[in-house]
């Protein structure tokens, strides 16, 4: 059986170092962070969420066509193959798409961008994995981004691992992006409570790579 990960891992240009640490893949991008009170349909998208496997993550896409070698790469960790992840809302409130449309990311390749609610919940984890988002521009993957949106406060034992960072202390409302081609990448929560991102993929603006070049970026949603 292929594994997803070994076929991935050559294509990344990461030092696969677990006592390395490089700012350039190490890390996550910092690109301002979104102003309001979502509370209410934050509550709202946690209580509609389902619950998903690698097998049905992409309810509007389909089963995915790797779906044998990523499952292969849990069962010879160890791990269940119908082991939980993750919960997953598509249907945005409007203060959500505000969110999406202000990242001002155009679909490319695909009819549309990506935009979904994760919600973990205790006990839940999404296990290490590179991302395989060229679909978006199959000519230059580069020009895909995919942004998270953290909906609400960190909590401790949420945990979210880009190569050798763990990303801890952040508030709601901050926005970040990473190097999806070459960074391994996992999330876990072992606390008390969801932990809740909106995820948007697709390929960058001009008007989108500006959002990096702003100091303390604020947007009011």
């Amino acid at each position: 059986m292929e594994s997803n990960w070994d076929r991935l891992k050559p294509r990344s240009s990461y030092h696969f170092n677990p006592f390395k640490n490089d700012p350039a893949y190490d890390a996550m991008r910092y690109a301002g962070r979104f102003e309001g009170d979502w509370s209410g349909e934050l509550a709202d998208a946690i209580t509609t969420s389902n619950e998903i496997t690698w097998r049905n993550r992409n309810p509007i896409d389909g089963t995915s066509k790797d779906i044998e070698s990523e499952e292969y790469d849990l069962v010879r960790s160890g791990a269940d193959a119908d082991m939980p992840l993750t919960n997953l809302e598509y249907k945005l409130a409007p203060v959500f798409q505000r969110m999406t449309d202000a990242l001002a990311m155009t679909g490319g390749d695909k009819e549309s961008i990506q935009s979904r609610i994760h919600v973990q919940h205790p006990g839940q984890v999404w296990n290490l994995h590179i991302d395989k988002l060229e679909k978006w521009n199959k000519q230059d993957p580069h020009s895909v981004y995919r942004f998270m949106i953290m909906l609400n406060d960190w909590e401790p034992g949420h945990f979210i691992s880009y190569g050798n960072f763990v990303h801890t202390g952040y508030r709601a409302g901050e926005i970040y992006s990473f190097d999806w081609y070459n960074v391994p990448h996992c999330t876990a929560n072992a606390g008390h409570g969801p932990r809740c991102t909106l995820l948007v993929t697709g390929v960058a603006s001009d008007a989108t790579l500006k959002l990096f070049s702003t100091y303390n970026n604020v947007i009011s949603v």
